[in-house]
């Protein structure tokens, strides 16, 4: 599990899906890339309620250790390594029959030896049989997820405030690749 998340961590496509429970890491990613006209979101995600959305099936509310996720002793991590076919539809890897027991995507609490899984204060949601995404599988009115979206009015100012609190390429990757980031962008290099 811990490849798989590092994996994620360095832009691998896998079946998870970051989150965090810091505003300021949020906010950095949804501005992240920002261009004028695209409404920038975050979207706000009860773990709790997701894994009870499952209770009917698994009769667990609480994150899922990933350890626990095994299908009958049977699992491998290319199970959760995504891949396009010709048409760009994502499949997933199944070397050796592992199967995926979940429909829709659960919340499960990884082990934070990483840097970037710390300092993101991050979270997994790990995507089901089913595909399409989360916002797609489970209407918004069920409570479990919500999309705010940022007004363009006042992105200066969210901007202003993760400069403000320190929130930069640096303390979101804590590696020689965001020090180097935040260098380049810092002095314009």
């Amino acid at each position: 599990w811990d490849i798989l998340f590092y994996m994620q961590h360095y832009s691998c496509k896998t079946r998870l899906l970051d989150w965090t429970d810091n505003l300021g890491t949020a906010l950095y990613f949804a501005l992240t890339g920002y261009k004028p006209g695209v409404r920038p979101a975050i979207f706000l995600l009860n773990p709790f309620a997701l894994n009870d959305y499952h209770k009917r099936k698994t009769r667990y509310r609480d994150f899922y250790d990933p350890n626990n996720l095994n299908y009958k002793g049977k699992y491998s991590y290319g199970s959760m390594i995504q891949v396009k076919d010709e048409s760009g539809v994502s499949e997933s890897i199944d070397f050796d029959g592992a199967k995926i027991w979940w429909d829709y995507p659960l919340a499960i609490y990884p082990i934070r030896k990483s840097e970037r899984l710390t300092s993101q204060d991050g979270y997994f949601t790990i995507q089901g049989r089913d595909k399409l995404p989360l916002e797609v599988q489970i209407n918004e009115s069920e409570d479990i997820w919500r999309k705010i979206e940022i007004p363009e009015e006042i992105i200066p100012e969210a901007i202003e405030y993760l400069e403000l609190f320190g929130v930069n390429e640096f303390s979101i990757y804590p590696d020689m690749v965001g020090l180097s980031r935040f260098l380049n962008k810092k002095y314009n290099l």
